[in-house]
């Protein structure tokens, strides 16, 4: 599912009060993205992704993946499973070895890793496993991977996926693709 309403009317990755302004057709079309997402994550049995996929305005070519770790956590590599949006991915894998879940977030296992396979520069990745200084901005996952990803429990992983408008202007089928592979190698590795 996506949403086509402008986030002037609507931000879906938000608080119902913060998302939709109190605009009662606004709170309508947020009730149903949620439930839509309810419905998909209860048919999937066992494990499972949710992406959920944003514009941003980096100016760089290149794509943000948020599991929800923090910039500073990133950066000091001090982060675990427990914390992120991708707990049941790095508790199948890893158990709690904090150094074998870190190849879900920036190493070979890593959907960074697959999109720069495909030439779509990806923080966090292996070649750029830090927030580099001329990242204005990064995001780490809002409320949609926070709240329907499997931090709090669950099969169903949630990662925040970024595109710069350098990737998103112009939207060429070839890029659609490269995207594609990434998102299928990293699933066809990781969850099947």
């Amino acid at each position: 599912m996506y949403n086509l309403l402008t986030r002037r009317k609507l931000d879906a990755n938000r608080e119902i009060s913060e998302a939709t302004f109190n605009a009662s057709d606004a709170m309508k079309a947020y009730q149903d993205y949620s439930n839509f997402i309810c419905k998909a994550r209860s048919a999937i049995p066992g494990r499972g992704l949710l992406l959920d996929i944003h514009g941003c305005a980096d100016r760089e070519k290149r794509t943000q993946l948020g599991y929800l770790v923090s910039s500073k956590h990133l950066d000091g590599e001090n982060y675990c499973k427990d914390v992120t949006s991708i707990r049941s991915l790095g508790k199948h894998w890893c158990g709690d070895d904090k150094d074998c879940f870190k190849n879900f977030i920036c190493g070979n296992r890593s959907l960074g890793h697959f999109m720069n396979l495909e030439g779509l520069r990806a923080v966090p990745s292996p070649e750029n496993k830090k927030v580099k200084p001329d990242l204005l901005r990064y995001f780490p996952g809002g409320f949609t991977v926070a709240t329907y990803g499997s931090k709090d429990g669950g099969d169903i992983d949630g990662i925040q996926m970024e595109f710069s408008g350098k990737i998103r202007f112009p939207w060429r089928e070839n890029t659609r693709n490269r995207i594609a592979n990434a998102i299928l190698c990293f699933y066809r590795l990781n969850y099947i």
